[in-house]
């Protein structure tokens, strides 16, 4: 280590600093791995809820179209 101080002119403090930002850089990565397909799912589970609603929605106009066309048939 100390060739590679007198050498480079760095002190100890900027091997320890870039060591440093070089382990929250690999804590930044993984936590992002991480997050992703906890947010792939949350998308997927996002639309699944809005596809159900669409199809509550068709349900009920349906049904009262069924409604208001025996009204007309009587």
């Amino acid at each position: 280590m100390k060739n590679k101080l007198v050498k480079t002119g760095h002190k100890k403090f900027y091997y320890r600093f870039r060591n440093a930002s070089l382990g929250c850089l690999v804590a930044v990565a993984l936590a992002g791995l991480v997050a992703l397909p906890i947010t792939i799912s949350y998308q997927n589970e996002q639309i699944a809820k809005a596809e159900e609603a669409a199809q509550i929605v068709e349900t009920e106009e349906s049904s009262d179209s069924i409604a208001v066309s025996s009204y007309v048939e009587r």
